[in-house]
């Protein structure tokens, strides 16, 4: 199985004043230093 990833550019209409660039930045920087989740463990099976 191949996964791909495209990178998107994100764009606000209409744009930001300084205030809320600032703001959503700064959103983003804290949202990128949070660690990774935990992977995902499946289910353990249940014996019949």
């Amino acid at each position: 199985m191949t996964l791909l990833f495209a990178f998107v550019k994100i764009e606000i209409r209409p744009e930001p004043s300084e205030e809320e660039r600032a703001a959503i930045l700064a959103a983003l920087a804290e949202e990128a230093e949070k660690p990774a989740p935990a992977p995902w463990e499946p289910e353990a099976l249940e014996s019949p």
